[in-house]
This record gives C-alpha cells, structure tokens and sequence, in this order.
C-alpha cells in the first residue's frame, strides 16, 4: 500500500485548492496485473499473422477509461459563426492504462454515442476526426489513448446526467456516466476571459506566423501565455484556479487530426492541466517545417471533471530549416 494525493476538480471546489488524500495500492496492484497481461497478449500477437492479430483485436471490448462532456467555449470559431458556446464530448474506451500501445484495437468499436437530458442523442462518428466532420476518433498525441470526440457548435449543454455507451463488435457494450454542472464559477472564468481575450491573446508566444530563431534546438521551443487574472478585487485572497492545457499539430491549420503534440494525459487519476504558464515542446521538431498550436483554458485539471473548457485561437509558427 501507499498514499498518492490526488487533487481533483471537488477537490478544488472549481479553483479552490484542497487536498485529498486517498489511498490506492490496491488498485495500483490490479493496474499492474493487467498491464502485465496486457503486455504478454501483444508479445503473444507479435508473433502470429496479421489475421490472428485482428481476430484478437476483435475479441475485446474494455470498459469506457474517461468521458468528457464539458461546455466549450470556441474562441478558435471560423468568423461565420457568431454563436462561441459550443459543446465538446470526448470518450476514451480502454484501461486501465490506455497508454500502453495495443490496450485499444479502434476496430473493435461497431459505434459510439451519448444521451443526455432533454432528448439529448449524438453518434460519435467511427472516423478519422478532421476539423470537416468534427466528429471522430483522434489519437492523443501525448499518450497514443484513442478518444471519440464530437465538437459541435448549437449552444451550451444543459446541466444534468449524460451517458456515453460503446458498442463493439463482439456484441458487448460498455457505458460509462458524467454529470455536466456548469455552475456561476464557470461563468466567472467565461467572464474574466472574454475581458481580458486580446491581452491574453498577445501574451502568447510563439505569437501568430512567428519565425523560430535560427539555432533553437529542436526540442527548445516552448509555449508561453500570461495566466489570467482572476482576483476579484484587491483582496481576494483566494481567487478561482483557471487550468491550462497545450497542443500542437503539423501545419498551419490547427487540425486536431494531425495532432504531433499534447500536455493532456487523459489519465483521468493524474493532472492533464496545470496552473501555468509555459509548456515545452519535448518532441523535436522538423527543420523547416511549420506547427499550429492552441490552449485549452478550463475549470478543472482533469477531462473528466471539466465543466468548462475555453479553446484559444490557434497561432502557427515555422521552425527554421537547417
């Protein structure tokens, strides 16, 4: 046995930092049963043919790891759309450690979907997600985890209980339930971003279309903003803890389908978002080419516990060539 403390979003009380310490063994223990299981069928399907390796893959059906239904703010919003309250889902079939490559075959999955309140009823598409279809499954580029995601732009979600159900085509299904409570907290932090969107967004370095300097080291360049201020007055001690999270992808586009970098973990145990303001880029990158990348604002530092999460603009920058 041993004593992890986790902090989580009730922990914070939506940004008011307490600590709650849990114990864990016991689940750690299982965790590595089945990571050691898990590890002996893929050196198992190493060595058969491709047809026995799909025919495993198949087979399984593993519970839903997280579920994210979060309110989206989509500052990143093509200017057609005057309406920035969006909605984001995410699902992560897998575990208990999705990070470990082969612990998810997305050819398992037949479909995905989510219900909710008031005849809410969304597919999640069993595609390639593209800023296109804004519907399908991305790999994470920060744990290699599938997650099913659905961005859609028709408001807000109303609070209350939703439910995301996996179907696979092994005729098992898996379901797995989060309570949405946006709450005046969220507003706050809506708020306090909105008045302070242009500042914010000259905060942010690498700024748009910015030239990397010649001689930065591959894995040199690093994302930098200016945290929010959130006090409400001078003597507001303990103002609300805005989470910040960073992504990069290949192009100037900002698609999340090219995804080659992510300080999120999915992990739904660990901390995906932190009270920051700079991320570094540990993945090299390729002389001469050109990467896009955003910031995901929100009220918790953990998916599954997000009630609000406020998507910056992407800015792109270029890497010089050797």
């Amino acid at each position: 046995m041993f004593t992890v403390t986790k902090i989580t979003n009730d922990g914070f009380l939506k940004g008011r930092p307490v600590n709650e310490t849990t114990r864990r063994g016991g689940r750690f223990s299982k965790a590595l049963l089945a990571t050691a299981l898990l590890l002996t069928s893929m050196s198992l399907m190493a060595a058969r043919p491709a047809e026995a390796a799909e025919e495993f893959c198949l087979s399984q059906s593993p519970d839903i790891y997280d579920l994210q239904v979060a309110n989206f703010y989509n500052d990143g919003a093509p200017a057609s759309f005057t309406n920035k309250n969006w909605a984001r889902i995410v699902v992560v079939p897998g575990g208990p450690l999705p990070i470990i490559p082969g612990a998810f075959c997305q050819s398992s999955v037949q479909s995905v979907s989510v219900t909710g309140p008031a005849g809410f009823n969304k597919p999640i598409g069993n595609v390639p997600f593209s800023t296109g279809n804004l519907s399908g499954y991305l790999k994470d580029p920060g744990t290699g985890a599938i997650a099913y995601t659905k961005i859609q732009g028709k408001g807000f979600l109303p609070n209350g209980q939703y439910t995301a159900t996996v179907k696979y085509k092994n005729g098992v299904s898996k379901s797995k339930t989060r309570t949405l409570n946006f709450d005046a907290n969220d507003q706050k932090i809506l708020d306090k971003y909105l008045a302070q969107r242009d500042a914010f967004a000259a905060g942010r370095k690498p700024a748009q279309a910015a030239k990397i300097p010649a001689g930065t080291s591959p894995t040199g360049v690093k994302l930098q903003w200016t945290k929010l201020n959130m006090a409400s007055g001078p003597f507001d001690f303990f103002p609300t803890t805005v989470f910040y999270s960073g992504r990069v992808s290949t192009g100037t586009g900002g698609d999340p389908g090219k995804g080659f970098w992510s300080s999120s973990c999915i992990l739904g145990d660990l901390l995906c978002s932190f009270n920051g303001s700079e991320f570094a880029i540990d993945k090299p990158l390729t002389p001469g080419a050109s990467y896009s990348w955003s910031l995901d604002l929100s009220d918790s530092s953990a998916m599954a516990t997000q009630d609000l999460v406020i998507g910056t603009k992407t800015f792109y920058f270029k890497y010089p060539g050797n």
